[in-house]
């Protein structure tokens, strides 16, 4: 086989990620539209601040530890049937967990006074807290057995039945929020339950002595929750900050113009949740070769990441009121804002993803961290501004974020350059 070859068959399950990847956001994009155009913008930004709960919740509950499965399990045969009784009795508490806390939410949402249909939409999702639980935990396993198709598949199966359900209630003009939320529960229904079918191990196995314990896989979970639990990506810190400080109207425009800045980010997060199990894998023969496929992969990524921001910032002052409407010509400014963020704050994730494949999770956490930091202060400053502001203050996090993460990185370099010519000295 030429190099050329090996090299393309190496990279399949790159290509296979990122095509899905492009699946997963044409149909954010598609349910996106149709969500705009039945709902309005006011009723797009209650929708937004529905899913933003269990989203939320279900993310802070797991405390990292499907990721931290993915380490342990990599590279180790049947580590995972060996874990799975460990990982279950994890799984339980962490949903119990996350029931009660979206509970206590819906109660403040009523004592502070929302609207019913945000009470009624709120109530509808409450079970897919738990239905995202099962399918990160699902999507762990097969991630860690390198099982890509299923993977790819199962992961992208949230939006596409999403896309599938709202282009249904457009046909039908059913112009009712509650109706949206209830068909985003049904696909996240699918996609966890079919996350557990086909993940899960089907028969357990007893543990080793040399297996990690569930202190252990919670422990590393959390050192790398900061760096996977990004304040804008994944807690959509800066759709609450609008949704409070700004308006419903706002949120809807903002919602509009994040919907662009998916790609950049499922484009590095596809090479991430392939780097990560292979360079967890090789860490457990040798440094070095690891850390050469943590390099390897992050180029890569990064060239992808860069090449589909430039597109979409182009594309987007056309793109944007052509697909939501006109209503939404107020959200272009933000929404190339927001991709060029994306970007940088994806190749950050790359970096985090890869570091954690290291072994190494508190590194992503460190440069996440200076990402709250700078976001939440410039946030509400910028929010005097409007939407924009907010949007450069996403994006100001986020090259804080990138820059912390990779002197730490180097830092880490030096220190282990040192301690192996010391060692030499010896």
């Amino acid at each position: 086989m030429s190099s050329r070859n090996k090299w393309f068959t190496e990279h399949i399950p790159v290509i296979m990620a990122v095509l899905a990847s492009l699946q997963g956001q044409a149909a954010l994009l598609v349910s996106g539209v149709f969500a705009a155009r039945l709902l309005g913008v006011e009723g797009r930004g209650m929708l937004a601040l529905i899913i933003l709960f269990p989203s939320t919740i279900s993310l802070l509950a797991a405390l990292g530890v499907p990721s931290a499965a993915v380490y342990f399990i990599a590279g180790r045969p049947n580590a995972g049937a060996r874990l799975a009784g460990r990982l279950a009795v994890i799984f339980r508490r962490q949903a119990i967990g996350a029931l009660l806390i979206h509970g206590a939410a819906l109660i403040w949402m009523y004592q502070a006074g929302a609207t019913p249909g945000l009470l009624i939409g709120s109530l509808i999702v409450l079970p897919a807290t738990v239905l995202m639980l099962m399918l990160q935990y699902g999507l762990a396993y097969l991630q860690a057995l390198e099982r890509w198709p299923e993977f790819n598949f199962i992961r992208a199966l949230p939006a596409s039945l999403y896309a599938v359900g709202m282009l249904g209630l457009f046909m039908l003009g059913w112009k009712s929020v509650t109706a949206a939320a209830g068909v985003w529960l049904l696909a996240y229904a699918v996609a966890g339950s079919a996350a557990y079918r086909r993940g899960w191990p089907s028969s357990a196995e007893p543990p080793q002595r040399a297996d990690p314990a569930s202190r252990s896989l919670i422990g590393f979970g959390v050192r790398g929750l900061a760096g996977a639990a990004s304040p804008v990506e994944a807690l959509r810190l800066d759709q609450l900050l609008i949704g409070i400080l700004l308006s419903p109207a706002s949120l809807g425009l903002y919602a509009a113009g994040l919907s662009f800045s998916h790609l950049p980010r499922l484009v590095a997060q596809s090479t991430g949740m392939v780097s990560y199990p292979r360079i967890a894998s090789k860490a457990l023969h040798s440094r070095s070769e690891a850390m050469a496929e943590m390099i390897r992969y992050c180029a890569i990524g990064s060239v992808l990441t860069i090449g589909a921001t430039a597109i979409l910032y182009a594309l987007i002052p056309r793109a944007l009121p052509w697909l939501f409407g006109h209503d939404f010509t107020p959200a272009t400014a933000a929404a190339q804002v927001l991709v060029l963020g994306s970007g940088v704050m994806s190749i950050r994730r790359l970096l985090a993803e890869s570091a954690r494949g290291l072994g190494l999770p508190t590194l992503g956490s460190v440069g996440e961290l200076a990402s709250w930091i700078i976001f939440v202060p410039a946030a509400l400053f910028g929010a005097r501004e409007g939407i924009v502001g907010v949007a450069w203050a996403s994006t100001a996090a986020a090259g804080g974020s990138l820059s912390v993460l990779l002197a730490s990185i180097f830092w880490l370099r030096w220190r282990e350059s040192e301690a192996g010519q010391a060692s030499e000295a010896v």
